[in-house]
């Protein structure tokens, strides 16, 4: 009868066998692997831990006399008396009972046929008998076993216990804190579906050593057409690891989904802070970075009354000394887009006097042309009528936004957009001015000049278009990493919003008339200035267009084995609002694009 077990050795024996490898199973003999041990039990520390495989490594025997005839070894409960021992000592299954240096008289033959069972197989096969448990799966496939792993496959069930081949762990997560807790490695399959999860790894499940690259049905490994895929259902992260001293990571193919949020980033894997970071055979495929918002385009500012029949100026009166007042003010009005205007009131005309002059309108700051908007003089015994009062300025347009940064910012936690800025709101125009009073000749009052007009209000800013989101295969932030043989890939950044534009302002309304002379013997009064018009909301300027890196890295850039590296499209810039077309504001940036960054 053949045995196939492999039998762990202890820390001695292993430290004693040094670099010798003796395989396990008959998928790889240490014929194959050049590595065949012709004498194990020369080894004391060997012998001494496993005395029934090595009967004869005592000290030299006296010379015994010829060994007698044993019994079935097999069939019978009763052996033959054997003879003294020869040199060497006695036959298997007398280790634990006779002294070696003299000989001694042979065993029960049932004894020795059960200890021996195992003894003429190690030395038949001598690479049966032991596995080692920092062989690989694929050196030998002892390894893939409960007593060196914990097994994961995306159809199993976490629980406190899971982790046998027949009851696996649902997720990659809890397979690494048992195997961290029981001293073992991961084997995660890959050919049942992708694990929905974002692994989280920080130093308390750093060393670890996890493979994918199993069939979930025989657990063989075959990470040549296997990898064992991750991808998060929301979009974050495959894999973040922080703070670990080491770790080896094989045969996996991580993914991030497209971004979604708006100008949100796909980032497949980040590591922090952390060294010794190992990945081989394996897949990191960032989606595409989300494009971010366009802004919101300004109201117009609103309209302005009239002005009504308070503000009209008084037709001259004689035979009377009561002065005929101007125009009224128009009670000032406040504008939505921030600010008020006011026109100005009508010249008084007051009992046989020149005509006093109108009021200027307001405001009189923020204003496209200061000094505007004067009140008319009023008129003389040679230049009898009140004069017109002036326009009001127009308000001033608010400021467009500055333009988005080239580039967004990184940071170890990932990527943010480099965004466009409002615009500001426009201003109110400045209202009228009002017209002068006429001359009032002997007797008589003349007549009275008209309130301005209100000024426009001015229209809203548009807001900032948002910078898009980045696609970055790894990002490696102050961390020594290892990539060998692997395969990163990003996907292309999204595109930055457009600029909203800004509102079209409202315009000024009319002055109103002055009094009227029906006497004849003066002028009538002058019209009152109309108000000027608001200022044009600033616009919005675009976001710039997030980046595409197939790895970004601050600090030590990683060590690269055979792996390689493809990237997409940098986003596509945001437009610039305006207000009908003219003085656009800055368009954001082209995102950047290319194998890697550093920082």
């Amino acid at each position: 009868m053949r045995t196939s077990t492999c039998l762990a050795l202890g820390a001695t024996v292993l430290a004693s066998l040094g670099a010798v490898a003796v395989g396990c199973g008959s998928s790889s003999t240490c014929e194959e692997r050049g590595d065949c041990v012709s004498d194990p039990c020369a080894d004391p520390n060997y012998a001494a831990s496993y005395p029934a495989a090595c009967p004869d490594a005592g000290g030299t025997g006296g010379t015994g006399g010829t060994a007698g005839t044993g019994g079935d070894s097999g069939t019978d409960a009763t052996g033959g008396t054997a003879g003294s021992s020869g040199t060497g000592g006695s036959e298997p299954g007398d280790a634990a009972d006779e002294d070696q240096s003299t000989g001694g008289t042979g065993g029960d033959a049932d004894a020795d046929a059960e200890a021996g069972e195992d003894v003429y197989d190690a030395a038949e096969e001598p690479e049966a008998f032991w596995c080692n448990p920092a062989w690989e799966p694929s050196d030998n496939d002892c390894v893939i076993d409960e007593e060196f792993g914990i097994f994961a496959s995306p159809t199993g069930a976490d629980s406190a216990t899971c982790g046998a081949k027949n009851d696996p762990c649902k997720t990659i997560g809890q397979a690494m804190t048992r195997a961290k807790a029981e001293g073992k490695r991961v084997y995660a399959c890959g050919d049942g579906g992708s694990y929905e999860e974002s692994i989280a790894v920080d130093a308390a499940l750093g060393g670890l050593t996890v493979f994918g690259g199993f069939h979930c049905g025989s657990w063989a490994y075959e990470p040549s057409a296997v990898r064992s895929g991750v991808m998060p259902s929301d979009g974050a992260s495959a894999l973040v690891v922080s703070g670990v001293s080491a770790l080896d990571m094989r045969d996996f193919a991580f993914e991030s989904r497209d971004a979604t949020g708006a100008g949100a980033s796909s980032i497949t894997a980040r590591v922090a802070g952390s060294t010794g970071v190992v990945f081989r055979n394996t897949t990191f495929k960032a989606g595409n970075g989300a494009a971010g918002t366009k802004g919101v385009a300004g109201a117009a500012g609103e309209v302005v009354p009239v002005v009504g029949t308070d503000q009209k100026g008084h037709d001259s009166t004689c035979g009377t000394a009561n002065p005929n007042g101007g125009g009224a003010w128009l009670t000032a009005f406040t504008c939505a887009a921030g600010g008020s205007t006011r026109g100005g009131a009508g010249g008084t005309a007051t009992y046989e006097l020149p005509g006093n002059p109108g009021q200027p309108g307001t405001p009189n700051t923020n204003v496209v042309t200061p000094g505007m908007g004067q009140g008319g003089p009023g008129g003389t015994d040679t230049d009898k009528a009140g004069k017109p009062g002036q326009t009001g300025s127009a308000g001033n347009a608010g400021a467009n936004g500055a333009a988005a940064a080239a580039s967004g910012s990184l940071s170890e936690s990932g990527y943010t957009p480099a965004d466009g800025m409002d615009g500001t709101n426009g201003a109110p125009g400045q209202g009228g001015g009002g017209s002068g009073a006429s001359w009032s000749f002997t007797g008589c009052v003349g007549p009275s000049g008209g309130a301005g007009g209100l000024g426009g209000c001015g229209g809203f800013k548009g807001t900032k278009g948002t910078g898009g989101g980045a696609s970055i295969a790894l990002l490696a932030w102050d961390s020594g990493v290892t990539l060998e043989q692997c395969t990163l890939t990003a996907g292309d950044g999204g595109k930055g919003g457009d600029g909203g534009n800004g509102g079209a302002a409202s315009n000024g309304r009319l002055g109103a008339p002055g009094g009227f002379d029906a006497t004849g013997d003066t002028a009538s009064a002058g019209q009152a200035g109309p108000g000027g018009k608001g200022g044009n909301g600033g616009s919005g300027s675009g976001g710039t267009g997030g980046p595409s890196y197939a790895v970004v890295h601050h600090g030590t850039a990683p060590v690269n084995s055979g792996s390689t590296f493809a990237f997409g499209s940098g986003g596509g810039i945001g437009k610039g609002g305006s207000v009908g077309g003219a003085f656009p504001a800055p368009d954001g940036t082209v995102g950047a694009a290319g194998e890697m960054l550093g920082l």
